[in-house]
Formats: structure tokens, C-alpha cells, sequence
């Protein structure tokens, strides 16, 4: 097993038959919305009209979230992508030219462990976190329709007292990790020298790195790989695709002058 989220390890296994470091948890195939819907589900722990409904992978019509909960946890994706790709364009008009690289990954999963903190509403945190505005569309909101919704009904209660099915690690985490980035954009103009003394070339150009990203991933970088093992002691292959909300790639200009005598 790798990764953790809320002290319960195993965000990540790796088995035989399996891709290393793929996403292992509990599947979530809706959202209660009554309590016939409840009486007819497999016994869930905690579960009430508003809460998560879960996949019973055993078939023993019974889904605890105790330690170590292996018997309804499954495969739920892989942080290995189907391909990556680069893509290099160039464009020439006279002295100006355009050179792009693009880059991007598709097919593969990402674990948003940061949407622990945003997305789940806990009183303890109120004061010190900021939240996504998805809570917005939580069951039971106003303005929302309960077989709608996106995220369960907010919970008001300290972390002790929260749902059980906040804490293990479930596949409300796991995003699609694909995206297309412009990697890097070098725009420049060649000044025609011929009847300049003693310089041969003089260049101007404007580089951006990491410009923008076309991407569904809700985290703040698709392109992470693991987490920094600075960060955590557990970090290592089977980790892969944990995003934890270390930085993203930061976005950097640079201007140039090439001068050639």
C-alpha cells in the first residue's frame, strides 16, 4: 500500500495483475435520497438520505469503513497515462518567428486528496480553511435538486463526530488527470543587420513557460507525478498520482536579447 488520507493508508496499491501504485478504495454509485433508497441498499454504516451510497464489491449486503475495509475496496484507477505526447510548431515571416511546444498526457487518473479540505465541510476547519464553491451544490442546498447534486449533505459537526464516509479513501478523489499544455512560447524578430557594422545578428524574443493548461482536473496541476518525498516519508513509487496540493508548475517570462558581434 502508499498514500494516506486522514491517517488511513492505502490510497495506492500495488498487486499482482494490476499497474503499480493504481488507486484502491470504495466505489460511490450515488447518493441516498430517501429512506426507501436506504432500506433497499446492502447495510451501509452510517448511511441516511444525503450521504454517500457504496459499492458492495464482496456481495455480503454489508459495507463497514472500519480498518481495514478490504473487502469493498477495489481498483478504482491508474496514474499511469495510455500515452504522453510533445508537439513542436514553428512559424517564420521574414525576421519574426513563433516557435510552441506542446505537451500533454491522456488516459490516466490523479488522486485529489486536497479536495478533503474544500469540498468537505467540517465546523473545526471553518475558521481557518477556504472551501470550493462545490459545496454549493451539496444535497440538500438550496436552489439544488437532491438527485443532482455532486456532493453529499454538508455536515456541521467537529471531525470526530463527522461521517465515517469522509475519511477512507473512496473514489470521490480520484479526477481524470489528462490535459494539453503550452509548455513553452518563444515569440522573436531577427533585425535584418546586413547594413549594420560589426554586428552579424541582433534578436529580441519573449519567452513564456507553462502559459496555460486545457484540463477537467479540479487540482491545481495536472502534471504532477507524487508528491515531493521532502513532504511526506511515505513518497515513493507507490504513490504515484497522489496530489496532495504540493506547488504547481509555475508560470515564468523571460526577455532576451541575442546580440552577435
Amino acid at each position: 500500500y502508499g498514500g494516506w488520507i486522514f491517517d488511513n493508508p492505502g490510497t495506492n496499491v500495488t498487486m499482482e495483475g494490476q499497474p503499480i501504485s493504481s488507486f484502491f478504495g470504495m466505489n460511490i454509485t450515488g447518493i441516498f435520497q430517501t429512506q426507501q433508497d436506504v432500506d433497499r441498499h446492502a447495510w451501509q454504516q452510517g448511511a441516511a438520505p444525503g450521504r454517500w451510497k457504496f459499492e458492495d464489491v464482496n456481495g455480503n449486503d454489508s459495507i463497514e469503513f472500519n480498518t481495514p475495509r478490504l473487502d469493498d475496496r477495489k481498483i478504482l484507477g491508474s496514474p499511469h497515462p495510455d500515452f504522453t505526447f510533445g508537439v513542436p510548431m514553428k512559424f517564420r515571416y521574414k525576421g519574426l518567428s513563433l516557435d510552441l511546444f506542446w505537451y500533454g498526457s491522456y488516459g490516466n487518473e490523479l488522486f485529489n486528496a486536497t479536495k478533503a479540505n474544500t469540498d468537505l465541510l467540517y465546523q473545526t476547519y471553518i475558521e481557518n480553511h477556504q472551501f470550493s464553491k462545490r459545496i454549493l451544490k451539496s444535497w440538500g442546498m438550496p436552489g439544488v435538486l437532491d438527485r443532482y447534486a455532486e456532493l453529499p449533505q454538508v455536515n456541521a459537526e467537529t471531525i470526530e463526530n463527522a461521517p465515517m464516509e469522509y475519511y477512507p479513501e473512496i473514489s470521490f478523489y480520484i479526477e481524470d488527470g489528462s490535459f494539453i499544455r503550452l509548455s513553452q512560447l518563444i515569440l522573436g524578430y531577427d533585425f535584418n543587420v546586413s547594413s549594420w557594422k560589426s554586428i552579424e545578428r541582433f534578436r529580441i524574443y519573449l519567452q513564456a513557460n507553462n502559459l496555460f493548461t486545457l484540463t477537467n482536473y479540479l487540482g491545481m496541476d495536472p502534471g504532477i507525478t507524487r508528491m515531493p518525498s521532502e513532504d511526506y516519508d511515505f513518497v515513493n513509487d507507490f504513490t504515484l498520482g497522489y496530489d496532495g496540493g504540493q506547488y504547481p508548475t509555475p508560470k515564468s517570462f523571460l526577455l532576451g536579447l541575442i546580440i552577435t558581434l
